[in-house]
């Protein structure tokens, strides 16, 4: 199970990365904010936010490192 959480809080870390790059490719600003409003609405309840998980980047990015994690 913990392996699970790591890998969901891994996924939407580099979610939540990606979508700073989003603009460069044409999505507007409006796209951006309405992802990041779904996935902290995914998040809401679970004690983590996208905030969190970016402090945690460095330490998240490194599990799994070595695998297909």
């Amino acid at each position: 199970m913990n392996e699970k959480l790591e890998k969901i809080k891994k996924n939407m870390l580099i979610l939540d990365m990606s979508l700073d790059d989003a603009p460069y490719f044409g999505a507007t600003k409006d796209f951006v904010n309405g992802a990041r409003f779904a996935m902290n609405k995914i998040l809401e309840g679970t004690g983590l936010t996208l905030e969190e998980l970016a402090k945690e980047r460095g330490s998240i990015l490194k599990q799994g490192e070595g695998s297909n994690a």
